[in-house]
C-alpha cells in the first residue's frame, strides 16, 4: 500500500482533525502493518485444506484404477483356468470367437463321447444277461483289468463292504469259478460266490433275491444322490466317465444302481469298473 492510500485511509478512519497528532498516526500506523504481516504468515496455511481435497481426489481414483486392473486380471486368469488352450504361442489370449469355437468343439466332443459309451454300455449290459464274460473281456482295459465294488465308494482305499474284487481281462474271459469275497453287508455277513453268481444274484437282482428294472440311464452323473455310502467315481478316478443304470424301486430304500465306469486309454474307452450302488441292509 502506498503512502498516498495510508493517508487516505488516515483521514477516513481518524479524520483529518486528528491525522496530525503523532501518537494517534503510531497506533494507527502499526496496526495497519502488523495486519499485513499476518496476512502474508498466514496465506499459505489457507492452502493446505484446498491441497488436502486435491490429494484425497487424486489418492481415490489412483486407488479405483488399481482395484478395476485387479479385477481385469482375475477375470484373465479365470479365462486361462477355464481355457488353458486358449493362448497363442506369443501368450496373448485368443479373441472370443476363437473360445466360442473350443467350447463348442468341446461340447461336440463330450456329446461323441457320451454317444459312444451309452452304446457299449447297453451292449456290456446285454452281455452280463447272456454270461458272455468272453466278449466281455474285450472291453475291459489291458492293464487296470475291472473292478467290481460292492458298493457306490468306487476307488476308495477302504470299500465300505471290505475289499475290492479286480479281475484281468484273463480272469473274465476264461470259464472262472473261483470263489470271491465281492463284500459284505453291515452285519458283517460276507457274500462268496463265483463271477457269475454275483452277475446274476447280485447285479442282475437285489440281494439275491428281488428283480431289478433298470429303467432309467444317465451319463457321468447319479440319478439319485442316496445319503448312504457315498459315490467317489470322479473323486479316485477324475477321468473317468460313466454310466449309471437305475432302477428306483418303490421306497427309496429298495433303489438300485449300476455304474459302469470307463477310462480312455490311447484314444479308446475301457471298462475300468463296475460299481453297485444300493441301500445297505
Amino acid at each position: 500500500m502506498d503512502d498516498k492510500k495510508i493517508k487516505e485511509a488516515i483521514d477516513n478512519y481518524i479524520g483529518k482533525e486528528k491525522m496530525y497528532d503523532p501518537a494517534m498516526k503510531e497506533r494507527f500506523l502499526n496496526g495497519l502493518y502488523t495486519n499485513r504481516e499476518k496476512r502474508k504468515k498466514y496465506a499459505p496455511t489457507r492452502l493446505i485444506p484446498s491441497v488436502s481435497l486435491l490429494f484425497l481426489l487424486f489418492g481415490g481414483a489412483f486407488f479405483y484404477y488399481i482395484s478395476v486392473e485387479r479385477e481385469n486380471n482375475e477375470v484373465i486368469n479365470q479365462t486361462h483356468i477355464s481355457h488353458p488352450k486358449l493362448e497363442n504361442s506369443e501368450g496373448s489370449l485368443i479373441p472370443d470367437e476363437e473360445i466360442e469355437k473350443y467350447d463348442r468343439a468341446e461340447n461336440s466332443s463330450e456329446k461323441e463321447i457320451e454317444k459312444k459309451l451309452l452304446a457299449l454300455t447297453e451292449e456290456l449290459f446285454s452281455l452280463l444277461k447272456e454270461s458272455n464274460y468272453e466278449k466281455i473281456a474285450e472291453k475291459v482295459d489291458p492293464e487296470h483289468g475291472v473292478t467290481f465294488a460292492f458298493y457306490a465308494d468306487f476307488g476308495h482305499p477302504d470299500g465300505y463292504g471290505g475289499k475290492y474284487v479286480n479281475l484281468s481281462k484273463k480272469d473274465i474271459s476264461k470259464k472262472n469259478d473261483t470263489k470271491y469275497v465281492w463284500g459284505m453287508d453291515e452285519s458283517e455277513k460276507e457274500f462268496e460266490m463265483s463271477l457269475d453268481e454275483y452277475v446274476q444274484q447280485f447285479l442282475l437282482r437285489r440281494w439275491g433275491w428281488r428283480d431289478v428294472d433298470y429303467s432309467i440311464v444317465t451319463f457321468n452323473e447319479p440319478a439319485e444322490n442316496f445319503a448312504g455310502v457315498i459315490n467317489t467315481v470322479h473323486e479316485f478316478y477324475p477321468d473317468a466317465k460313466y454310466v449309471e443304470y437305475y432302477s428306483p424301486g418303490e421306497t427309496e430304500h429298495l433303489f438300485q444302481s449300476l455304474r459302469f465306469i470307463y477310462q480312455e486309454r490311447d484314444g479308446e474307452w475301457f471298462l475300468i469298473g463296475i460299481a453297485r450302488d444300493v441301500a445297505t441292509v
